[in-house]
């Protein structure tokens, strides 16, 4: 297949050869006009020639010579023309074309994000569950004396049902003889237990034994009387 510069360079040539041609007849055409073979005018019936009409005779014979002439070059140029190729911009497949997949950023998974909770500190009692009578009898022996030991039993469970984590929030109070949380600290230090929760069984039926030996069963009034009554008082 010729390029598109080869098409022009031979459409050039073509229109020069066909030029000269067309120069070459037509200067023929005029010498024969111009010269006869013996001599004479070629133009027997012209009496009077002046030089302005001779060059208006020859210039109109030489325009229809070379009319003729461009007329039968441009006729036959056309019929041997090649057909014209056009030239155009190359299509692109889009079948071969691989472009980039993009996401979009709403499709794009976010990341999960750790966070750490802060401990929280809470009011809540320990779980466990209450004291069996015989449990609670064996505890309070360690610190009440012998005559007293019936009466703490009873005491304990009338207050606390021998759960070591119960819980009034009345008060608030807490623990197996259910110390008022405003003064458990003071208390605990004062009998030796400094530091130790009132959820603690042992710490609050030791602090209960020192509180009663200082001042009696008058911070358990109402169970202490239920007490009394139980044991015929």
């Amino acid at each position: 297949m010729q390029s598109k510069a080869e098409y022009t360079l031979m459409r050039s040539v073509r229109s020069a050869l066909v030029g000269l041609g067309t120069v070459t007849i037509l200067l023929t055409f005029v010498g024969f006009a111009t010269f006869s073979p013996d001599g004479a005018d070629p133009r027997p019936d012209v009496t009077t020639t002046t030089p302005s009409a001779l060059a208006a005779d020859a210039g109109s014979t030489t325009g229809r010579v070379t009319a003729f002439v461009f007329a039968n070059q441009l006729q036959s140029h056309q019929e041997e023309s090649p057909e014209i190729v056009m030239y155009g911009e190359p299509t692109l497949d889009p079948s071969v074309l691989k472009l980039p997949t993009l996401r979009s950023i709403g499709s794009a998974q976010p990341q999960p994000t750790t966070t750490t909770q802060p401990p929280t500190t809470t009011t809540t009692p320990p779980a466990g569950g209450p004291l069996t009578e015989g449990e609670m009898r064996l505890l309070a022996a360690q610190f009440f004396p012998a005559e007293q030991l019936d009466k703490a039993v009873l005491v304990a469970g009338c207050e606390s049902t021998y759960n070591p984590s119960a819980y009034n929030p009345a008060g608030p109070f807490a623990g197996l003889f259910q110390h008022s949380l405003a003064y458990w600290n003071d208390r605990a230090a004062a009998a030796g237990w400094a530091g130790a929760s009132v959820y603690d069984a042992t710490a609050n039926t030791a602090v209960s034994a020192w509180l009663w030996a200082r001042d009696g069963w008058g911070h358990w009034p109402t169970c202490s009387a239920w007490a009394d009554r139980q044991l015929g008082g």
